[in-house]
């Protein structure tokens, strides 16, 4: 249990048990959280969880050549947010110890704070995307719908635009589609709540 380790006259035991201090403040902080609702208790959870965070990458960078680094790699939530500490724990390793399971932690942890930032780059480049697409269709949310004109039931081409001044629910859907069947029952059941609403 590190929280017990003691070791005299070494300073990167000191620095570890300030640490393991103030960490073992936050769990208790975290853990007295006035049991008010929920939604409030997760509030001022993840606002202790932000503030620790901050305290994480400061100890890191004011400790950088210390070996103790190497006890924050589990700390780490979020690897794409501790890219710069982790090159300088990186660093540590390499100079400072001979056991290589640590260098492989650490650069697992590199590599998947690449790979997590990567995938947000690409999601934003399609969300661009998709909305420069919605855009040139005139399908953007609120825009007014484009023209379409389709048989009903009975083989009679009606416009969107005739139904101008009623409530039109669109939905795009196919029968080999099996998310859009199991849409189907909602779709009729908003038909039946609203049909006598104009």
């Amino acid at each position: 249990d590190f929280n017990q380790l003691v070791v005299s006259g070494d300073s990167n035991n000191i620095v570890l048990q300030n640490h393991f201090k103030y960490r073992n403040e936050v769990i208790g902080e975290i853990q007295n959280i006035p049991s008010t609702n929920e939604k409030e208790k997760t509030i001022l959870r993840d606002k202790i969880l932000v503030k620790y965070q901050v305290y994480l990458k400061e100890f890191i960078k004011e400790n950088s050549e210390s070996p103790s680094l190497i006890m924050l790699l589990g700390e780490i939530q979020n690897p794409m947010d501790f890219k710069e500490e982790l090159t300088l724990i990186k660093e540590v390793i390499i100079s400072k110890f001979e056991n290589q399971k640590y260098l492989l932690n650490v650069n697992k942890a590199i590599e998947n704070a690449n790979e997590q930032e990567k995938f947000l780059k690409e999601q934003k480049l399609r969300s661009i995307e998709e909305i420069e697409q919605r855009k040139s269709l005139g399908l953007n949310i609120g825009a007014k719908a484009p023209e379409i004109s389709l048989k009903n039931i009975n083989g009679k081409t009606i416009s969107l635009s005739s139904l101008k001044g009623n409530v039109v629910l669109i939905d795009f859907w196919a029968s080999w589609c099996r998310p859009c069947r199991a849409e189907n029952p909602n779709v009729v059941r908003l038909y039946n709540k609203y049909k006598s609403r104009n």
